[in-house]
């Protein structure tokens, strides 16, 4: 409901005052802050030893995982569009949102067992900065049209890596709470979303109160710019509800293949997981700087997504009580 609230005061926003967000000094330092603080916070909150018991499923999850996702939706969306742009919209709204994730599992009467809950945790966190990885430099070029540069892929993957190994080493010397604002001051200039998501490993001062206010925070600001690049067009917004659709059926296919071995009332619950936030926001405003349709498209695709998860999971959860 906050989400929907936001977008809505953005759009009567730029409406009533034609304010244009790309106009505000360092817009796109400020968009990358925001994904950063929503890349740190998903992998935050990840319990390693948990991970490390079932990570051949979270891995199986969130690198075949999230590729087929995002070739899945775009697969669908080309037949419509017809242009490489489909496979990046796809990739876009490929992951599923960590704070959607700990209320699913959290909440009173879930059922999910405890590898479901480890599983759906780690998945929703790794797959966030996967999704961004793979969207900028993989599919974004391929939408751009501009060949597929292996050597940049690697030195942007060898940045990132290194920049969590320098931070690895120097947490022996310094105080986290220090550490993490200077990871944070280096890595929003140069974009290194991967490497401050590593940190989340490892980088750890106590945040458990403040971390997921924060994240509400930057996504509802997120979502109020969104809302304000909207453009009302009817192609669009009906290729946002197709968008919506192709992502929440691809969860479904996605814990079919990657999940077969849980019980099954986790993999019903994980099927119904699609549920975007603050990553495909982010990415959706990034991309929108290149092509202005994403921004209306992926808009209308979150709403869609998010009001079919509210029902879809209201239904799994009786279904499973009854049985």
């Amino acid at each position: 409901m906050a989400f929907y609230l936001s977008l809505i005061c953005g759009v009567a926003w730029a409406w009533l005052t034609g304010f244009v967000p790309q106009d505000v000094p360092f817009y796109e330092h400020i968009l990358y802050s925001l994904l950063a603080i929503g890349l740190y916070g998903s992998v935050y909150g990840i319990n390693i030893a948990e991970f490390k018991e079932y990570r051949i499923i979270v891995l199986k999850a969130v690198t075949f995982g999230v590729a087929l996702k995002g070739i899945f939706i775009g697969t669908i969306l080309w037949f419509v569009m017809d242009t490489p742009l489909a496979f990046l919209l796809g990739m876009i709204v490929a992951q599923i949102d960590p704070l959607s994730v700990s209320y699913l599992v959290d909440k009173k009467g879930s059922q999910f067992s405890s590898a479901g809950r480890t599983v759906l945790r780690a998945w929703s966190s790794f797959d966030d900065p996967m999704t961004v990885l793979l969207a900028l430099y993989l599919f974004l070029p391929f939408a751009l049209g501009t060949a597929f540069d292996l050597g940049t892929y690697a030195t942007q993957l060898g940045y990132n890596i290194l920049f969590a190994l320098v931070f690895l080493v120097a947490r022996r010397f310094i105080p986290a709470w220090m550490l993490i604002i200077s990871a944070f001051i280096v890595a929003i200039p140069f974009q290194l979303m991967l490497g401050i998501a590593l940190c989340g490993l490892f980088i750890r001062p106590s945040l458990d109160t403040v971390l997921p206010k924060l994240i509400t925070a930057a996504y509802l600001c997120a979502a109020v710019v969104l809302g304000m690049l909207v453009v009302f067009d009817l192609e669009l917004l009906s290729l946002g509800i197709l968008l919506g659709v192709a992502a929440f059926v691809s969860q479904i296919v996605a814990t079919r293949l990657v999940a077969g071995e849980l019980p099954r009332s986790d993999r019903m619950f994980l099927s119904v997981a699609q549920y975007n936030g603050i990553t495909s926001v982010i990415l959706a405003l990034v991309v929108g700087a290149m092509f202005s349709e994403v921004v209306t498209i992926v808009a209308m695709a979150v709403i869609t997504i998010n009001t079919i998860y509210f029902f879809a999971n209201q239904y799994v959860e009786k279904r499973t009580r009854q049985v």
